[in-house]
């Protein structure tokens, strides 16, 4: 789609396949894939998990926890069973690297992690994540296609339009209680 979005005729198949157009697609496939994860906060793309002590944490941190492989963005730690964290009580956490992997400190006993994870089958993204994706490859790959300046140009702006529908769609979708705050808790 993004090849033919710069007014190819040209097909893949595969992105291994070696041909002109599967080269740039597959040299940037993956990076286009995580830039979109990363950039929002996507609804379709969130996982939480129970973090894994690693114990030895630094002196200023009580617990240290594997960051999960797959994570593209840690968004909030939580207390098990906790649905939604209030933001005047998310736990604090720093990520870090402890000289063989990425790691996540905190002060928080028996941490979940909230995150944007990597959705490697496109099938499973929203359909204006998918568009975005499609154009943003399609700019990335039109100066090895060696098309017009102006095509490039063109698939830029629609990324940018896709990614501000498909951030205001995810936002959109799912609804849950507000955690109460704790004045009101407290007033009562």
């Amino acid at each position: 789609m993004a090849i033919m979005t710069l007014g190819s005729a040209a097909t893949i198949s595969q992105l291994d396949e070696g041909s002109t157009e599967s080269i740039p697609c597959r040299a940037h496939f993956a990076q286009v894939r995580d830039t979109i994860l990363r950039a929002f906060p996507w609804n379709w793309a969130r996982r939480r998990v129970a973090l894994t002590n690693l114990g030895n944490p630094p002196s200023n941190w009580g617990f240290s926890y594997a960051y999960p492989t797959d994570c593209l963005q840690a968004l909030s730690l939580v207390l098990p069973g906790a649905r939604i964290p209030r933001r005047d009580l998310a736990p604090p956490f720093e990520i870090g690297n402890d000289g063989t992997r990425r790691v996540i400190y905190t002060d928080l006993a028996q941490a979940e992690l909230v995150y944007t994870g990597r959705v490697e089958n496109v099938a499973l993204w929203d359909p204006l994540a998918q568009e975005a994706l499609v154009n943003l490859l399609a700019s990335k790959i039109a100066m090895p296609l060696a098309v017009k300046p102006d095509l490039a140009q063109g698939a830029m702006n629609a990324y940018r339009v896709a990614m501000t529908m498909a951030a205001a769609q995810s936002l959109n979708e799912g609804h849950d209680l507000e955690p109460e705050s704790e004045f009101l808790t407290a007033r009562r």
